[in-house]
């Protein structure tokens, strides 16, 4: 980073040389609060056409050298923050921007701690001191605004701490913290903001098509794409791309690119859950009849808030279940509180994943990855799970019970069965090529061979389980054979050495 008050031009030429962020003080040194829009728009057009393509763009509202953004443009310091924060690239804040703190200007020369101010001596020292916009950050609204204990503080605090200070800002309906706070989740959303001048994510991988097709792979398969809650497994949006990695148009570019080059791509698919801010599940907290179905709902064992309706447990640890209070009711989530399960024992749910393979069939997809396969289904009479007597787990433990009842389940298989022969008929009647549909499942072996009973494929993750860097040739072969073995008579084996999930 480079702190340089000098013409655009020569600003901008620290970029050749190594500099990441070459400040941009156009926002300080060429406007000011009686500047037109076009004047703004002006200064901003000129930064990013000089910004090199491969970097990122800057903007700075203000810092210590010159008078606090809000005292430079009264009454507006919440647009001028507003401005630096849709701009694409890097937004810098200075501190206190976000509070909205303003300049102190009536410190004494006794108080004066700048040192250009001193210099220049009692009878001039107001006109160049920067103390006024240097003073301590004002916390709460205790001593010294919360930022020290001591008598004295380097400078004397703003007398506005009392109304003016985080903690107050925090608690307040609306408030300066409030607007920044929001400003600043919106950047961490999308993507365009972060990094300037954008290539999405999909967009990179379009690019990179013909590498995969140069190195004779004939087929790509994606992590979660949707838009989600933790940008993988809580989905939000079952048919919409999420904005980190681009638009549901660069993918259907992708797609167009993939299919030109006959590389096929496979998509992964989240069915077991989906994320708590999904608007199906809040409706169902808000007790709406259809959407409440589409969850697992269960009273507790005591009918209370204090013992679950079984002793499942959570794959992360602790109880598989969660209370919610005006509901009374608990609803499960194998994979956390933030992840409900889906309820596939109604119809309506079927119906609604059903729509959604269609929705991505006619986008143009080649299949879909299924994520989490073992655990669609489990059992409709919610039956305590056996201890597993595994060593060393505990009662918060997943490992600690048998998982007879949550995972494995036959309702699963065949669902994934139907799943399979919707798939056929699509793609018969379009004729299409046949659609891939493929079960991640961390699963027993019986279990992972079953999927072929029901026309699936299921990942082979014996080389990723069942083998390690300790292991001899002898026990590849073993596990080689085992998969060849039993597999039905004309299906086709696949092998995984590595996946997302786990460790290279």
């Amino acid at each position: 980073m480079t702190e340089a008050y000098t013409s655009l031009e020569n600003t901008t030429k620290y970029y050749k040389f190594g500099s990441h962020v070459p400040f941009n003080f156009k926002f300080i040194s060429d406007v000011n609060n009686v500047s037109k829009a076009a004047d703004f728009k002006r200064i901003i057009d000129d930064w990013m056409s000089q910004t090199p393509n491969d970097e990122s763009p800057n903007w700075v509202m203000g810092n210590h050298d010159k008078s606090r953004t809000a005292s430079r443009y009264p009454g507006r310091g919440d647009q001028m923050i507003m401005l630096e924060m849709i701009l694409p690239g890097i937004a810098v804040t200075y501190n206190g921007e976000e509070i909205g703190m303003l300049d102190k200007r009536d410190i004494s020369w006794e108080d004066t701690q700048d040192p250009q101010a001193c210099n220049a001596g009692k009878d001039k020292y107001q006109n160049l001191s920067r103390d006024r916009n240097r003073t301590p950050f004002q916390w709460d609204a205790t001593k010294n605004a919360g930022f020290s204990k001591a008598n004295h503080t380097w400078l004397p605090v703003h007398e506005n701490y009392i109304e003016l200070n985080l903690a107050k800002q925090k608690i307040a309906n609306e408030s300066h913290y409030k607007i920044y706070t929001s400003l600043i989740k919106m950047r961490q959303r999308e993507a365009a903001l972060q990094q300037g001048n954008l290539t999405t994510l999909v967009q990179r991988i379009t690019s990179k098509l013909s590498y995969f097709k140069d190195t004779g792979i004939n087929a790509i398969s994606l992590s979660p794409i949707c838009s989600s809650s933790n940008l993988e497994y809580g989905i939000i949006d079952y048919t919409d791309i999420d904005p980190i990695y681009g638009t549901l148009e660069d993918f259907k570019a992708l797609l167009r690119r993939a299919q030109k080059l006959g590389v096929i791509v496979v998509l992964d698919l989240v069915p077991n859950h989906s994320s708590d801010e999904h608007l199906w599940f809040q409706k169902a907290l808000q007790g709406h009849k259809k959407y409440k179905g589409y969850y697992i709902w269960a009273e507790g064992k005591n009918k209370d808030n204090k013992t679950p309706p079984n002793n499942w447990i959570s794959i992360s640890g602790g109880p598989a279940w969660t209370y919610v209070k005006s509901l009374k009711q608990w609803y499960l989530h194998q994979y956390g509180p933030g992840l409900p399960d889906l309820n596939y024992s109604n119809s309506a749910v079927i119906q609604e994943m059903q729509n959604i393979l269609t929705f991505w069939l006619d986008t143009g997809i080649d299949g879909f990855r299924v994520d989490s396969a073992a655990f669609i289904f489990e059992d409709k009479k919610l039956r305590d799970e056996p201890r597993s007597n595994a060593t060393g787990e505990t009662p918060q433990d997943y490992g600690y019970l048998n998982h007879i009842y949550t995972t494995d389940q036959i309702a699963s298989y065949e669902l994934f069965g139907s799943w399979k022969k919707y798939l056929d008929e699509y793609a018969d009647e379009d004729n299409q090529d046949q659609k891939l549909l493929v079960m991640e499942a961390y699963t027993s072996f019986p279990h992972t061979i079953q999927y072929y009973d029901y026309n699936v494929l299921p990942f082979n993750f014996m080389f990723i389980v069942n083998l390690t860097a300790k292991s001899s040739a002898k026990d590849f072969k073993e596990k080689i054979d085992l998969w060849i073995n039993s597999i039905p008579h004309g299906e086709v084996s696949n092998w995984v050495v590595r996946i997302h999930t786990k460790s290279s």
